[in-house]
């Protein structure tokens, strides 16, 4: 599957064979690695993670602000 490019190489894997595998794939753009984009899951994660935590922030802080409006006008 890394061959194919359809799995990543955990990045804390000491197998050096499935290293290069990964990087002849990009290389070739093969599966994931045709989008120029792309990135290793562990890297999407991270980065879905930290948009959720912002996009719930936000919301939180709305609501807060719409609360001290309430208390405001009361």
């Amino acid at each position: 599957m890394i061959r194919s490019g359809y799995a990543c190489n955990y990045k804390y894997s000491k197998g050096k064979y499935y290293i290069k595998l990964q990087e002849k794939a990009k290389a070739d753009k093969r599966g994931l690695w045709k989008d120029n984009n792309a990135v290793d899951p562990w890297q999407w994660r991270k980065e879905k993670r930290i948009l959720d935590l912002k996009i719930y922030l936000k919301l939180r802080l709305k609501e807060f602000l719409n609360i001290l409006m309430i208390i405001n006008h009361s």
